[in-house]
């Protein structure tokens, strides 16, 4: 019995492992994206 809880204990570390950074908050992922660059702009009528 004492191997099986090891092993629950050992499922259980690396499920919480995974989930923490999908509930964290302050994530990279979560952060808005900054707004894009204007490539395309006509040099031609520039004074």
């Amino acid at each position: 019995m004492n191997e099986g809880w090891m092993v629950v204990g050992l499922i259980m570390i690396f499920i919480v492992g995974v989930a923490l950074p999908l509930l964290r908050k302050d994530h990279p992922s979560n952060t808005p994206l900054p707004p894009a660059k204007d490539t395309l702009r006509d040099w031609r009528n520039e004074k």
